[in-house]
């Protein structure tokens, strides 16, 4: 389902990237931690910061509000009205898969390389660097 999630702007995959990095598979991130990763991950390449429009500056409170209001609240479903309906849910104020817990490498690997071979097509070449 992930491969077929239309992307229009980078931050959609960023916060995929910022979950895998955090391990975020097997027992989901907290919201917070994943906002802060997801800022840190934008400004490290101005083709991915121009999608936020100025907000990398933001106070972090402010931050983490503006990541919940758009890309939070596209993959859980709720920007469109149908909370739970997303491919991830937050539980306990941790974003985490909408299915049960996982915890295979190989399944990292392959978001890793979805979300690596999608901003190809969002913002030309980007290579994000992937922990290992």
């Amino acid at each position: 389902a992930i491969e077929r999630e239309p992307i229009t702007k980078s931050y959609k995959l960023v916060t995929l990237q910022a979950f895998v990095e955090l391990g975020g598979l097997s027992a989901g991130v907290p919201v917070p931690d994943l906002a802060i990763q997801a800022r840190e991950i934008m400004r490290g390449d101005p083709r991915l910061a121009a999608d936020v429009e100025g907000h990398l500056a933001d106070p972090d409170a402010e931050w983490e509000r503006y990541w919940r209001q758009w890309p939070i609240a596209v993959w859980t479903g709720s920007l469109r009205g149908a909370e739970g309906s997303g491919l991830f849910r937050i539980q306990d104020d941790r974003f985490v898969p909408a299915i049960e817990s996982v915890q295979d490498a190989a399944l990292a690997d392959l978001v890793a390389e979805l979300v690596d071979g999608a901003f190809d097509g969002v913002s030309g070449p980007i290579r994000p660097e992937w922990e290992d």
